[in-house]
C-alpha cells in the first residue's frame, strides 16, 4: 500500500536526483544541492561498484550533463550505474569503428535541457542507457524534450 502512496507523490516532485553511492563525487555534489534546495527530492543510491568517472579536480554541478568520453558516431545519455555500463560497451563498439559519446546526466527533473539537445543535436543516434523503468526516467525526459 506504500508504494501507491509514494508513486503518486513522486509525480509531484519538482527535483529529483540519480546518482550512484560509488561515484563519491556525485553523491557528494547531489547531498549537498538537496539540502541546499527547498523544494522535495529525492536521491537514488545504486550499490553496484563503479569506476570513479570525474577526476579529483573537478567540481561537480548536479544539475548538468556531463562528457565523460568524447566521440562522434552515437550518443549515450546514462544516469547512475548505467554510466558504467557503457563505459563497459566501448571496446566491443569500437571493433565496429563505433566511437560513442558518453554523457553522464546526473538529475532527470531539473533536467539539463540546454546541453542535452546541444549533444543531441551534434550527434546521428542517440541511445538513452538507464535501469528504470519506461515511465518516470532518464528515458520519458529525453523523449519529452526530444518531441
Amino acid at each position: 500500500m506504500l508504494f501507491p502512496i509514494l508513486l503518486r507523490f513522486a509525480l509531484f516532485l519538482t527535483y529529483a536526483s540519480h546518482c550512484s553511492c560509488r561515484i563519491i563525487k556525485e553523491t557528494e555534489a547531489a547531498i549537498l544541492s538537496t539540502l541546499s534546495n527547498s523544494k522535495p527530492a529525492y536521491i537514488r543510491l545504486g550499490k553496484h561498484a563503479i569506476t570513479n568517472i570525474h577526476s579529483n579536480a573537478v567540481k561537480i554541478d548536479i544539475s548538468k550533463a556531463s562528457v565523460i568520453k568524447k566521440g562522434k558516431d552515437l550518443l549515450l545519455l546514462a544516469t547512475g550505474e548505467t554510466v558504467q555500463i557503457c563505459l563497459d560497451v566501448i571496446e566491443e563498439l569500437q571493433k565496429y569503428e563505433v566511437i560513442p559519446t558518453i554523457v553522464s546526466v546526473p538529475t532527470i527533473r531539473s533536467l539539463d535541457n540546454a546541453s542535452v539537445l546541444e549533444f543531441c543535436k551534434s550527434h546521428r543516434s542517440v541511445i538513452v542507457c538507464e535501469e528504470q523503468s519506461i515511465n518516470g526516467g532518464l528515458r520519458e525526459a529525453i523523449a519529452r524534450l526530444l518531441m
